[in-house]
């Protein structure tokens, strides 16, 4: 009887993490508008995506290379992002993975 009660919780927890992935719940969870920050090393140039508004990592990188033609002299040539991966929300989990926001290093 144990040995079942164990072996349900273990699929519906598993269910719950899938459907979760599968669904945009996320979206209900943290809302559509959520901002992900990102910078070079010494902060010369910053930037925070935000690809419900329009503002994505594409414009960030055609932004990054007129700020290096305009600012030749920079050795900050790498940008990092200044956001973590939170492992404990599972319902992010195909959005880590997945999205082009995680690409780039984190800054530390």
């Amino acid at each position: 009887m144990l040995q079942k009660k164990v072996q349900l919780t273990i699929i519906t927890v598993i269910a719950i993490i899938l459907l979760s992935n599968l669904f945009p719940l996320r979206l209900f969870i943290e809302g559509v508008i959520i901002p992900y920050p990102y910078e070079t090393e010494n902060s010369e140039f910053e930037y925070v995506a935000c690809p419900s508004k329009g503002l994505s990592i594409e414009f960030m990188e055609n932004k990054f290379l007129k700020f290096l033609e305009e600012n030749p002299q920079t050795k900050d040539t790498i940008i990092y992002r200044k956001f973590k991966r939170n492992p404990l929300k599972f319902w992010n989990w195909k959005f880590y993975l997945t999205s082009n926001l995680y690409d780039y290093p984190l800054k530390k």
